[in-house]
C-alpha cells in the first residue's frame, strides 16, 4: 500500500513515543534519519527528506521538485551527520605538488582534486606570508628554506579541513652559489649588462679589462614579483646562466656585485607590498648566487617602493651581516640630488648599513662631463656625506665614494674621454676613494661614429682602453 510521507513521519513519531525508555540514541536515529528524496514520491508541507548531504523540510506540496536552495518547496535543515543519504562526502583535503624540492623563483604547481567532500571553496597558505584561493595554483618561494603549505577547504555546510605537505626550496647546483672572496679596499668594478650582450660572459672580458670585479645589471621584478634579470620570466634568479657567469667570477678570485633597479622597472620591490617578502626575495638572490654585496639602483624615486626597500634591507642584513648594500643615484655638480639625500636618509633611519654612495656622473646635459665636472661632483658627494654620517671621519667618507661615470659619447649629449678617466683615476687614488666603475664594459670599444650605442663608446678608442686605465685603481 502507498503512504505519503507525512503519513510516515507521524508513524515515526508514535514509534518513538512508544519506545522512549529504549534511550535518547534510539530517538536520536529516528530524529537525524529521514528518507532519501525521491523524485516520483508526492511531498507534504512538514516533510523531511535528506539529498545532497542536508536534511530539507517541505514548504509546500510537491513530486518531482528537487530540493535545493531558493527553492520554493524545500527549506535546508542542516547537514546529515555523518554524511546522511551518501550523497555527500565526508569532507576531506588533499592535494598533490608538481615538484616538493625546487630553487629559488621556480613555479610550484598545487592540485587540490583529490580533495572529496561538497566543496565551496580552497584556500591556501604557502608559508611564506602569501596566499591563493582555487583548486589548482601555483607559487614561486624566493628564498631558500622549508615551506610548509597548507590546504583548507570549506564545506557548504560551513565545515573545513586542512592537510599540509612540505616544499624544500635549495639553491641550484648551476645558479651560484660559489663563495665570494670580498671586494678590495679600492676596487674597479665595471657595469655589465647581462642582457646587452648575454652570449659573452664578465669573465670573457675579465683578462682583457684587467678586472675580475664587476657590478651586473640589473635584477628587477619578473613574474609574480620573483627576482629576475631585467624582468624576464626566462632569466629568472637561480634559473638563468647568469648563475654560471657568478661562479666563474668567483672562482677567479673576483666578486659580482648584483645590481638592482636602473632606469626601467619594474623594481623587485615594486613586486609586493610586504617588506617581509622582499626581503625573503633579496634573500634568495643572495642564496642563489652566494653573493655578499648588492647595489641598488635608484632612478625612479617613488618614495613608497623606496621606503618598503629600505625596510627589506634592513631585515635582510640582520639576517645575513655579511652583506653590504651600495647605493647608485644620479648626481649634479653639487653632489646629490635632494631625492637621492631622502632615499639615503631613509635607508638611515630604517637601519641599513651603507657601505658605498655611488654617483652616476653622466647624463648632466647643461654641461660636459668632463674630468672637472666628474671630480666637482665627487667632492661634494663627500660633502654631502659628512651631513648624512657626522660621526664618520673624512677618510671614512671617502672610502664611501663611488664614482661611475658613462664612457664616450653620453645619452644626452656631452662625451667622456680618456683623458676624462686619466683626471679622474689621479683624483680617485690620491683621495683613497672607494669605487671606480663605468658605464658599460661592452661600450669599452670605438667606432668614433658619435653617436650613442649599447655596444660601443661612440669615440676612437682601443678595446678595454677605458678599462684598462682604471684598472690600476683596485688595491691588492
Amino acid at each position: 500500500m502507498t503512504q505519503h510521507r507525512r503519513t510516515y513521519l507521524r508513524n515515526v513519531s508514535a514509534l518513538v513515543t512508544s519506545v522512549a525508555g529504549v534511550g535518547a540514541a534510539s530517538t536520536t536515529v529516528a530524529a537525524e534519519s529521514p528518507p532519501k528524496w525521491d523524485d516520483s514520491t508526492l511531498y507534504e508541507e512538514g516533510d523531511r527528506v535528506t539529498h545532497d548531504g542536508y536534511i530539507w523540510e517541505a514548504d509546500l506540496s510537491s513530486r518531482n521538485a528537487e530540493p535545493s536552495e531558493g527553492s520554493a518547496y524545500w527549506t535546508k535543515v542542516g547537514p546529515v551527520d555523518g554524511g546522511g543519504d551518501g550523497g555527500g562526502e565526508t569532507l576531506t583535503a588533499a592535494f598533490t605538488v608538481d615538484d616538493a624540492t625546487v630553487t629559488p623563483g621556480t613555479s610550484v604547481s598545487f592540485d587540490a582534486s583529490d580533495s572529496t567532500g561538497s566543496i565551496d571553496s580552497y584556500d591556501w597558505d604557502f608559508g611564506d606570508g602569501e596566499s591563493a584561493t582555487g583548486k589548482t595554483v601555483s607559487h614561486s618561494f624566493g628564498s631558500t628554506g622549508s615551506y610548509t603549505v597548507e590546504l583548507t577547504v570549506t564545506g557548504a555546510d560551513g565545515a573545513t579541513d586542512a592537510t599540509s605537505k612540505t616544499v624544500t626550496v635549495e639553491s641550484s647546483d648551476g645558479g651560484g652559489g660559489t663563495p665570494a672572496d670580498g671586494l678590495p679596499s679600492s676596487v674597479f668594478a665595471p657595469y655589465d649588462h647581462v642582457s646587452t650582450k648575454p652570449e659573452t660572459a664578465p669573465i670573457d672580458h675579465a683578462q682583457q679589462a684587467g678586472t675580475n670585479y664587476f657590478h651586473l645589471a640589473f635584477v628587477l621584478a619578473g613574474p609574480d614579483g620573483q627576482p629576475a634579470w631585467d624582468g624576464d620570466a626566462n632569466k629568472l634568479v637561480g634559473e638563468s646562466s647568469v648563475g654560471g657567469y657568478i661562479d666563474d667570477i668567483h672562482d677567479a678570485g673576483g666578486e659580482a656585485i648584483i645590481a638592482f633597479g636602473g632606469a626601467a622597472g619594474p623594481y623587485l620591490a615594486d613586486g609586493t607590498d610586504d617588506p617581509a617578502v622582499l626581503a625573503d626575495r633579496f634573500e634568495a638572490v643572495v642564496d642563489a648566487y652566494g653573493a655578499t654585496h648588492l647595489d641598488i639602483d635608484e632612478e625612479a624615486f617613488a618614495m613608497d617602493t623606496v621606503k618598503r626597500r629600505n625596510e627589506a634591507l634592513a631585515t635582510l642584513q640582520e639576517r645575513r651581516p655579511e652583506v653590504s648594500v651600495s647605493f647608485t643615484l644620479p648626481t649634479s655638480t653639487k653632489g646629490l640630488t635632494a631625492q637621492g639625500t631622502d632615499v639615503l636618509q631613509d635607508a638611515i633611519d630604517k637601519g641599513v648599513t651603507i657601505d658605498t654612495v655611488n654617483i652616476m656622473t653622466m647624463n648632466y646635459g647643461w654641461v660636459e662631463p668632463s674630468g672637472d665636472i666628474v671630480t666637482q661632483s665627487a667632492s661634494n658627494l663627500h660633502d654631502d656625506l659628512g651631513d648624512l654620517f657626522p660621526d664618520k671621519s673624512a677618510a671614512e667618507r671617502w672610502s664611501m665614494v663611488g664614482i661611475t661615470p658613462m664612457i664616450g659619447v653620453n645619452n644626452v649629449g656631452g662625451t667622456f674621454t680618456q683623458s676624462d678617466a686619466e683626471q679622474v683615476l689621479d683624483f680617485a687614488q690620491n683621495n683613497d676613494v672607494g669605487m671606480l666603475s663605468f658605464w658599460s664594459i661592452d661600450r669599452d670599444n670605438g667606432t668614433g661614429s658619435g653617436e650613442v650605442s649599447p655596444v660601443k663608446s661612440g669615440i676612437d678608442q682601443e678595446p678595454y682602453e677605458f678599462s684598462s686605465l682604471f684598472a690600476p685603481f683596485t688595491s691588492e
